[in-house]
């Protein structure tokens, strides 16, 4: 259980981090943002890495990074709303 939790906390730290340094957000907005799940998916690639899906506790937030991934023309994201 504490490996699990280990990796919950990691996936958001490097949730975050992109979230700053690839959509250039402002740290202290990006740590307002909160989630309700943060894990990955799938298995690795050819160089190990596995997607991070997120889902936002509020819409506004949701949102927010919605509208900031315009400046994302040099990373492969997909930006698909669930729907329940």
């Amino acid at each position: 259980m504490c490996m699990n939790n280990h990796m919950r906390v990691r996936n958001r730290h490097i949730l975050r981090g992109f979230l700053v340094s690839g959509m250039n957000l402002a740290h202290n907005l990006v740590d307002n943002i909160k989630f309700e799940r943060v894990h990955r998916m799938g298995v690795p690639n050819k160089h190990g890495k596995r997607n991070i899906v997120a889902k936002f506790t509020f819409y506004k937030d949701r949102e927010t990074m919605r509208r900031a991934s315009t400046a994302l023309k040099r990373y492969t994201v997909l930006r698909e709303r669930a729907v329940p």
